[in-house]
């Protein structure tokens, strides 16, 4: 079975409601990070991410790469540095926006991934209720786990796919009706968990934290 069949599988006027539900969820717990541009001021999203998220963007604007940090000890490697995240799409898409809010808005927009990623892999995989399969969404997406994790933007966006990695890895190696299907399967959970390498901190994407999150779709389910 493909991911998109997978997650075809599922979706549906009611899906639909409850994947509503829980943006709204997600709304309401981070409204001051989605609908205003004030920044978490301290530890790493302030001393850390906020110069480098500045520096790509004006590098961008610009229309150049941005090879060389120039303003960090006597000049560093910047592209060359994978927590920069330079080439993740989602940092490229936001680099139009004031930094501060670029910034707000990935947290948010990843927070969000994450819970309907719980909530795809509980519905598709797990075959839960769509209130059992709600409960681990907001669980994982929006409990203090996941949550302690927003000013590590890097960690949070690859966490933020573990979800649709699972997804993605138990569609490719349930039953396939053809060998051509079980290859496509295989691209697709590649593809997935190749996209957390961009994000600068692929290694977050671990079995611990992946055992965390089958266990607590497990437990909602129940």
């Amino acid at each position: 079975m493909s991911l998109r069949l997978s997650i075809a599988q599922f979706l549906n006027r009611k899906d639909l409601l409850a994947l509503g539900i829980l943006l709204a969820l997600v709304l309401a717990f981070f409204w001051k990070l989605a609908l205003t541009n004030l920044l978490i001021a301290r530890g790493d999203i302030f001393y850390y991410f906020y110069p480098y998220r500045d520096f790509a963007a004006q590098a961008v604007r610009e229309g150049r790469l941005a090879l060389w940090n120039p303003y960090l000890f006597m000049g560093t490697p910047f592209m060359a540095n994978s927590q920069a995240g330079f080439f993740y799409p989602f940092n490229l898409g936001l680099v139009w926006l004031e930094t501060a809010r670029a910034i707000n808005w990935t947290i948010v927009l990843h927070i969000f991934i994450a819970a309907s990623g719980a909530y795809a892999f509980a519905r598709s995989r797990l075959k839960s209720s769509i209130a059992a399969s709600l409960l681990a969404a907001a669980s994982f997406g929006l409990g203090g786990y996941l949550g302690t994790q927003i000013e590590h933007i890097n960690q949070l966006q690859g966490l933020a796919w573990i979800g649709w990695i699972f997804l993605a890895y138990e569609s490719a190696v349930s039953s396939q009706p053809s060998a051509v299907s079980h290859q496509k399967s295989q691209v697709d959970s590649a593809g997935a968990l190749d996209h957390t390498a961009i994000t600068g901190r692929s290694y977050s994407v671990s079995l611990h934290h992946a055992g965390r999150f089958r266990h607590l779709c497990i437990v909602a389910n129940h």
